[in-house]
């Protein structure tokens, strides 16, 4: 039954978290997170997203993400669908670098 008693998250907010991770460890945190989230859960994320001519555009934390990003298989998209992007949240005072805002919607889950 677990921590929770058997009952799942409707909202989920992760703010930078997946960001700070590195590659190895994002499936398992995106397993976590649709293991505890009820169908039709909502996830709402902030990531950061660096230029593409930013000199640390590959490197982290935090690691530059878009949705392609997110979705991989080996992420979250398996169990979640991808409903929108807000584009840049808020300003940053960091060079070369945004803040932007995703939500995705947890699958119904396989039941039969």
């Amino acid at each position: 039954v677990g921590v929770l008693g058997g009952k799942k998250f409707d909202t989920v907010y992760d703010k930078d978290s997946f960001g700070a991770l590195d590659a190895s460890m994002r499936g398992a945190y995106c397993d976590r997170i649709a293991e505890h989230t009820a169908d039709g859960a909502v996830v709402y994320m902030e990531v950061k997203l660096k230029d593409e001519d930013h000199p640390q555009k590959l490197s982290g934390p935090p690691y530059s993400l878009e949705m392609e990003d997110l979705m991989e298989t080996s992420n979250f998209g398996t169990a979640f669908d991808y409903v929108s992007v807000l584009g840049e949240v808020c300003s940053l005072q960091l060079p070369m670098m945004s803040q932007t805002g995703h939500i995705l919607s947890r699958k119904p889950r396989n039941t039969a």
